[in-house]
């Protein structure tokens, strides 16, 4: 079972972590464990959640009543875990079947991304994670959009991790044709040093017949006509390549097509991204799902920035002040500039580096802004921090 999983193999439903927004049927040793609280702290910071769901409650008052080692093992395992299933991940009330290793090649494994401990979904991500497993049952393109750096293209890769499946990002660039995609005709000599014109596939050809999760980062910045290539595999069908005498390429069951940007394809009236462009409606229309995603929520960031900016959750937690201070300045229009997670936990590894939180904004945050902008970051950072900056 997944850390998404808020029904256990069974459909019995599980409470939910507000630290971290994991789905567990008892807390207290997941809290110890993973966020060395107490569950009389846990619930003291968070009043009235419950720590247990109705079915650990109604195992515990077995096990106390009955005191029998058979009744005892049907309590969910000691880290709040249920049995785990090694077919499907369940996320919400979706299951994804996970991919046998020997349905994959050196080469599809090589790009199943790793599993990152220090991530922490919260309860955005969690709702974010469910609606794009839908569009992945539906046999949807997705599209995902949302400010820079907080975790588009993560979500994507953590989704391969859990399910076992290849991920494979295309960062497009102005001047990248179908061509470099689809494929193309090649000069090549045979075996007897003759020289041949023979077909070799492109990159997507191959990922779409191997199944795969297919990402166009920052889809907004490709060139119309390659987009307009793909219309007709978009479509849900098969690679139909015209230049190879028709040849049909089938697209793999598991194989899926995804798309983030910073803007949702209507364009970008704010300035911060330069060579963002208006999406086709007929592109925009075969995407079946799309989800906005934002940044996370503070409690959640907190622990981010703790674990993987390596700096202490007194300092986390005024980093994050600062973030959400900058991002509701921008969204008022007081300010052309936001800060991302990422920048954040920039800011908090060269903390770490210097042994001074100032000093490390300059490097990480101030150092990218305008003048003006950079002038009112610097006043919100003193404000935090005390200090010049």
């Amino acid at each position: 079972m997944g850390k998404f999983d808020i029904l256990d193999d069974k459909g019995r439903e599980k409470v939910q972590c507000k630290i971290c927004g994991c789905f567990y049927h008892r807390l207290e040793v997941h809290l110890k464990k993973r966020h060395k609280k107490t569950l009389a702290e846990y619930e003291s910071e968070f009043p009235g959640e419950p720590t247990m769901s109705k079915t650990a409650k109604r195992n515990a008052s077995k096990s106390a009543k009955n005191r029998k080692t058979n009744e005892q093992s049907s309590v969910p395992s000691s880290d709040g875990s249920s049995i785990e299933k090694k077919d499907v991940v369940v996320i919400g009330r979706v299951s994804i079947p996970i991919t046998k290793d020997e349905e994959l090649n050196e080469f599809d494994r090589s790009y199943i991304p790793k599993n990152d401990e220090l991530w922490m979904p919260g309860t955005k991500e969690y709702k974010s994670m469910e609606e794009i497993a839908v569009g992945i049952e539906d046999r949807d393109n997705i599209f995902i959009y949302g400010p820079h750096g907080s975790g588009k293209t993560t979500l994507i890769k953590q989704l391969g991790a859990l399910t076992n499946t290849p991920v494979f990002i295309f960062n497009i660039i102005e001047g990248v044709t179908p061509d470099d995609f689809i494929g193309s005709m090649n000069l090549s000599a045979n075996s007897d040093g003759n020289v041949i014109t023979e077909w070799k596939d492109g990159m997507f050809t191959h990922l779409w017949e191997r199944g795969f999760y297919i990402v166009f980062d920052e889809i907004t910045a490709s060139p119309a006509n390659l987009l307009m290539r793909l219309h007709s595999v978009l479509d849900g069908g098969d690679l139909c390549i015209f230049e190879n005498n028709g040849r049909i390429v089938k697209k793999h069951p598991r194989t899926r097509f995804f798309a983030t940007d910073n803007t949702n394809g209507r364009g970008d009236d704010t300035g911060m991204y330069v060579g963002t462009n208006l999406l086709n409606e007929a592109t925009l229309d075969r995407f079946g799902t799309v989800v906005e995603y934002t940044y996370t929520e503070p409690y959640n960031e907190k622990e981010i920035i703790t674990n993987k900016g390596g700096v202490t959750k007194h300092f986390a937690s005024k980093m994050v002040t600062v973030a959400n201070k900058i991002r509701e300045a921008y969204d008022k229009e007081e300010c052309y500039c936001t800060i991302s997670t990422r920048r954040l936990i920039d800011w908090a590894k060269k903390t770490k580096r210097f042994g001074d939180v100032r000093r490390a904004s300059e490097v990480t945050i101030l150092n990218k802004l305008n003048r003006g902008d950079k002038k009112f970051v610097s006043d919100i950072i003193q404000r935090h921090f005390g200090g010049t900056v």
